[in-house]
């Protein structure tokens, strides 16, 4: 069995987000094991602060500028493969700099 697709396309009903837990059942991009955002977020898009309980996650860029803000410290991703990695809980926002790409992958704890 295989699944093609577009990541910008197939993305679009699950904010940006192509593979978890919340994909419909007997999909192969459905697993509670990890889940895979595309991001593109234009200059100008902001998150509000956010943490995810119980996963580790890494946003790595593809391409532009992109900022993710915690409590004690601020991630500039400037150079494509910048990526940061943070735990369980911990309190982030985001913004972009520039119209960017970003691969962002959560996995259990």
């Amino acid at each position: 069995m295989i699944k093609r697709g577009n990541a910008n396309i197939d993305g679009e009903a699950y904010r940006q987000w192509i593979v978890g837990a919340f994909m419909p059942d007997g999909e192969l991009n459905k697993t509670d094991s990890v889940e895979i955002k595309w991001g593109t977020p234009s200059k100008g898009f902001t998150r509000d602060w956010v943490a995810a309980d119980k996963s580790t996650t890494i946003s790595i860029l593809v391409s532009g500028k992109f900022v993710i803000e915690f409590r004690d410290e601020k991630a500039e991703l400037q150079n494509q493969g910048d990526y940061v990695i943070w735990g369980p809980g911990t309190e982030h926002r985001a913004e972009a700099l520039e119209d960017s790409v970003i691969v962002t992958v959560r996995w259990s704890s």
